[in-house]
């Protein structure tokens, strides 16, 4: 399991997906199999977050309020998007977790 996530968000499908790692952009090969809606589009990094062993620690400033980009997109989005650098799907309780708990706060 990676101890650091990547928050990244397509602003032309309004969507949005974590990968696992520390990246400052899409990973080259990636696939984005968590959506329909979008594949290789307009993405950006939008914060990195790491796992310390009992707590998430924002490593680079997280997004949480996409109302500037006027499609409705709300963090809680991001729940049950993580995927590897390939864009494969993994599950990760803690993680969905702490961004409900985020959401709320």
């Amino acid at each position: 399991m990676t101890d650091y996530y990547t928050f990244i968000y397509c602003t032309m499908h309004d969507d949005g997906c974590i990968i696992a790692g520390n990246h400052p952009y899409v990973p080259d090969g990636y696939s984005m199999r968590h959506s329909e809606k979008c594949e290789s589009c307009d993405w950006y990094n939008m914060g990195v977050i790491k796992y310390n062993g009992s707590n998430f620690d924002v490593v680079e400033s997280v997004r949480v309020d996409y109302d500037k980009y006027f499609g409705g997109f709300m963090f809680i989005g991001y729940t049950d998007t993580l995927t590897d650098e390939n864009g494969d799907m993994l599950e990760n309780n803690l993680l969905n977790t702490w961004i409900e708990e985020f959401t709320k706060n």
